[in-house]
């Protein structure tokens, strides 16, 4: 999954390999963008609905699933994130950048075109930017502009990817004519 723990964590928690494979691989220097992709149909959301945020947040079912545990530590995040948007879906989300004082907008589904499940997917993918964009060890080549995160949504029904722009504050659709202006 692209459950990308927030840097506050560190001390807190074991991190998992996301963020252990991710520092290696940024401190070689070559690397030039971190992509956070999702995808349409993501059953995360299906799973938290059917267990309610109450079960999810229980210690006992944390304790005896591994799975519940991570989706617990790094999903919060997301579904209090999207249960917010549920509210106004028409006002856009303001995520933070690589400092407090950094704050992007992002509409999803302007058109109301996805279902539930898919624009959650979405938020989830601006959420692990967020998240991503959180870590000391990038900030440095966050901020020269040698490293860029991009956020990545395919829809697999159509088969359709979409990239997300800070520009236009939303996801759009890659095409041969706008992919160079997306990145």
């Amino acid at each position: 999954g692209n459950l990308i723990p927030h840097s506050k964590l560190y001390g807190k928690e074991v991190l998992g390999s996301e963020v252990a494979s991710m520092e290696w691989a940024c401190s070689q220097g070559s690397l030039e963008h971190v992509i956070v992709c999702g995808h349409s149909n993501c059953q995360v959301k299906s799973i938290l609905d059917v267990l309610g945020k109450s079960q999810i947040q229980s210690a006992p079912n944390c304790r005896s699933s591994p799975f519940l545990s991570w989706l617990t530590q790094h999903g919060n995040s997301t579904l209090t994130r999207f249960e917010r948007y549920e509210m106004d879906r028409l006002q856009p989300i303001t995520f933070q950048g690589i400092s407090p004082k950094e704050l992007w907008d992002a509409y999803v589904d302007p058109q109301c075109h996805w279902t539930d499940q898919d624009q959650f997917s979405q938020v989830n993918v601006l959420q692990q930017l967020q998240n991503v964009s959180s870590h000391g060890f990038l900030k440095p080549r966050l901020k020269s502009g040698a490293l860029q995160l991009h956020g990545m949504w395919l829809d697999s029904r159509q088969q359709l990817p979409y990239l997300f722009s800070k520009e236009q504050q939303r996801f759009v659709q890659i095409t041969d004519n706008n992919i160079d202006s997306l990145l």
